[in-house]
C-alpha cells in the first residue's frame, strides 16, 4: 500500500474547484430514519463517505472509488471553511446518537465516525494550508502515483485520469502561493525534494509508459498535458526556492498540548508525555541490546553498525530474486495456517517485477478497502535488469538480500499489509471499511512480523533476526525523537544523536530519519501501534486465561477493518475501561 503524509496526517480536504459540495443534510430523525438510530447512523456515515470523497479525490482513488480519479483535491481555504462546517454539523447529530440505542456493530461505526471529524478538524485547526508545503507536494505526487500503482482499469484508461490530474497541478500550485505563510524550513526543502523527484518522473519516465501503450491519442493528449505539468512544476519549484525557502522561519514542533490532544484524538492515550517518553525509551533500550546480541553472534569482533553487511552477501544469482521471494510467500503462508496464527484467503499476491515506471524496494499494490473493479493484489520486486553491468547488479543484490527480503515479505505482504488490506475489504459495515487507524495499520505489520519470529518462523536464522530487530530499532527511535522533537523542543541535532548512539545510523541516514521525525510528528506511529496491539494482547491472554488463541485473537483484531486499538479494546475487553497504552 503507498500512504501519502497529506492522506496518514487525516487530509480529507485539501484542487479542483469543481468539486460539488456535500448534499444539504437531512435533518435528524427525517424519513425513516426517524424510529431508528441504527438506520439514522447509517445515513451519517453514508454523508461522510460521499463528502469526503468528493473533497479529496486523492483519497478516493486510494480507498478504490474512481468517480474523480480526473481531479486534485481542492485545497482553497473556501473548501476548508466548508469543511468544517459540514464537519462540526456532524458532530452536532451525531451526539444525538446514543450508544445504548444502538447495535454493537453501530456503536463501532459511530466511535470511528467521531474520531474520524474530530480528527480532521484538530489537522485543519494547524492550518496545514498555510504552515506545509508538503501538504501541497504530496497531493500533486500521490495524484499521479496511485493511478499507475493500482491496476484498477487498462493502463491506457488510467493514463487518461493521469493526464487530466497533470493539467491540475497549477491551479494546485497557484493555491500553495496563495496560502503559505511562513512554513518550517524542513517542510519546504521537503516538498522541494519531492516536487524535483515528480518532474523527473514526468520528464523522464512517464513518456516511456505513455509510448508503451501505442496509442496515438493518449500520446498527444499527454504531450500536452506534460508540457503544462512541467511548466507549472518549474514555476513551483522556482518561487519555493527563490521566494518561499528564504522566508521559511516557522516553527516544526507542534509542542506539548497540541501534541498530546493529537494522541488523545487519534489513539485514545490520555499518558503525560514524560511517562509516554519513558515507554517508547524503554522499547527503544531492549531493541538496542537485543539488536547488540544478535549482530555479536553474526558479527564476533565487528561493530553492530558493521553486522547488517553480513547480511548483504546472503543473496541469490539474479534469476532467482523473484522466485525466492515467491517461495518465501509460499513458506510464510504455510506457516501461518499450520500455526493457526490467522485466517489467510486462499488467493495470495503475485510476486512480479517492478513496472519501470514504478520506484522502489519492495511494494504492495493491493485493491483499496472500497474497490468494486479489481481484486488481485501484486507484490511487486525490483528486478535486475540485463543491460546492467557487474557493479551494478552486485549492489542491486546486495540491496535485495535474502534476509531483508524476507523481512519485506512478512511486513508488505503477508500476515502485513496483504492480509490487513483484506480484513479491511471484508469489514462488516461501509464505515469499518472507510475508517482508518495509521497507528494500528502501521503498528499491525510490525507486531505481526515480530509475532511470527517469536512462534518459530525463521527459527535459528540469525540474519533473518537481525533484519527485523533493525527495523524494530529504528521504528523504536523515531517514537522517542518525535516525542522529545514535539512535546519537549529538542533540536533536530537531538534526534540525530538518537539515531547514531541508539541505531548505529551513519550521519546522513540519521539526519535523514532526524528531519522526517521533525516534519512528521507521526512517523511514530508503526512503534506505538506494535506497543498497542502487544499490551492488548496481553490484556486479552490474561482474561481469556487457558481459552486463548492467538490466530482468534488475530482474527477478532482484524476483524473491523483498521479501527483504532482504542476501540478494539472496547469490542475485544467490554468490561475493561483502560486506554491503549
Amino acid at each position: 500500500m503507498r500512504w501519502v503524509l497529506a492522506i496518514a496526517l487525516g487530509a480529507t480536504v485539501g484542487c479542483q474547484r469543481a468539486a460539488p459540495p456535500p448534499s444539504p443534510p437531512r435533518p435528524a430523525g427525517a424519513g425513516t430514519a426517524r424510529q431508528d438510530p441504527n438506520a439514522r447512523l447509517d445515513e451519517l456515515v453514508r454523508e461522510h463517505i460521499d463528502a469526503t470523497l468528493a473533497a479529496s479525490p486523492t483519497t478516493a482513488t486510494w480507498l478504490g472509488v474512481h468517480s474523480f480519479d480526473d481531479r486534485l483535491d481542492d485545497a482553497s481555504p473556501e473548501a476548508q471553511s466548508r469543511e468544517v462546517g459540514r464537519l462540526r454539523s456532524l458532530l452536532q447529530r451525531l451526539g444525538a446518537l446514543r450508544d445504548g440505542d444502538l447495535d454493537a456493530n453501530h456503536r463501532i461505526d459511530r466511535a470511528l465516525l467521531e474520531r474520524e471529524a474530530r480528527l480532521a478538524l484538530l489537522d485543519i485547526d494547524g492550518r496545514p494550508l498555510e504552515r506545509n508545503p508538503i501538504r501541497y507536494a504530496d497531493l500533486a505526487a500521490a495524484g499521479i502515483d496511485e493511478l499507475l500503482a493500482r491496476e484498477f482499469a487498462p493502463l491506457p484508461e488510467r493514463l487518461h485520469a493521469v493526464n487530466a490530474r497533470l493539467l491540475k497541478l497549477r491551479p494546485l500550485f497557484d493555491e500553495a502561493r496563495r496560502n503559505l505563510r511562513n512554513p518550517p524550513e524542513l517542510a519546504t526543502r521537503k516538498a522541494i525534494e519531492i516536487l524535483q523527484g515528480m518532474r523527473g518522473f514526468v520528464a523522464e519516465t512517464l513518456p516511456s509508459v505513455v509510448a508503451a501503450v501505442g496509442d496515438d491519442k493518449v500520446s498527444a493528449e499527454f504531450r500536452f498535458a506534460q508540457a503544462d505539468a512541467l511548466r507549472s512544476l518549474d514555476d513551483a519549484l522556482g518561487w519555493m526556492q527563490r521566494d518561499l525557502l528564504p522566508r521559511s522561519k516557522g516553527e516544526f514542533a507542534l509542542g506539548r498540548e497540541r501534541f498530546l490532544e493529537r494522541l488523545r484524538v487519534s489513539d485514545g492515550i490520555e499518558l503525560p508525555p514524560e511517562q509516554l517518553l519513558a515507554l517508547a525509551e524503554k522499547d527503544m533500550r531492549s531493541l538496542h541490546r537485543r539488536y547488540e546480541e544478535t549482530a555479536r553472534q553474526i558479527a564476533p569482533g565487528k561493530a553492530p553498525a558493521d553486522a547488517p553487511r553480513v547480511l548483504e552477501d546472503d543473496h541469490g544469482a539474479p534469476e532467482q530474486l523473484l522466485p525466492s521471494v515467491e517461495a518465501t510467500l509460499g513458506q510464510i503462508a504455510g506457516f501461518v495456517h499450520e500455526h493457526e496464527l490467522a485466517t489467510v484467503p486462499a488467493a495470495r499476491p503475485t510476486v512480479t517485477p517492478m513496472p519501470p515506471f514504478l520506484w522502489g524496494f519492495a511494494e504492495l499494490s493491493a485493491p483499496g478497502p472500497l474497490e468494486t473493479r479489481w481484486r488481485e493484489a501484486r507484490f511487486y520486486v525490483d528486478p535486475v535488469d540485463r543491460a546492467w553491468n557487474a557493479k551494478k547488479r552486485d549492489e542491486h543484490l546486495r540491496a535485495f538480500n535474502r534476509p531483508s527480503m524476507v523481512i519485506a515479505t512478512l511486513h508488505g505482504a503477508l500476515p502485513g499489509n496483504w492480509l490487513l488490506g483484506e480484513a479491511a475489504r471484508a469489514a462488516p459495515t461501509p464505515m469499518q471499511r472507510f475508517a482508518r487507524s495509521v497507528t494500528f495499520a502501521d503498528g499491525w505489520s510490525g507486531y505481526i512480523e515480530q509475532e511470527m519470529l517469536e512462534e518459530g518462523f525463521a527459527e535459528g536464522d540469525l540474519k533473518v533476526r537481525l533484519a527485523s530487530e533493525r527495523e524494530a530499532l529504528v521504528m523504536a527511535c523515531r517514537m522517542v525523537a518525535a516525542i522529545r522533537l514535539h512535546a519537549f523542543g529538542a533540536k533536530v541535532e537531538d534526534a540525530v544523536k538518537i539515531f547514531t548512539e541508539e541505531a548505529w545510523l551513519d550521519e546522513y541516514a540519521a539526519r535523514r530519519e532526524a528531519e522526517r521525525c521533525a516534519f512528521d510528528p507521526f512517523c511514530l506511529a508503526p512503534a506505538l501501534g506494535r506497543l498497542e496491539i502487544l499490551r492488548l494482547r496481553d490484556d486479552v491472554r490474561a482474561e481469556r486465561g487457558d481459552a486463548f488463541r492467538l490466530g482468534e485473537f488475530h482474527d477478532q483484531l482484524l476483524a473491523h477493518g483498521m479501527a483504532p486499538v482504542e476501540v478494539l479494546r472496547r469490542v475485544l475487553l467490554p468490561d475493561d475501561d483502560d486506554a491503549p497504552l
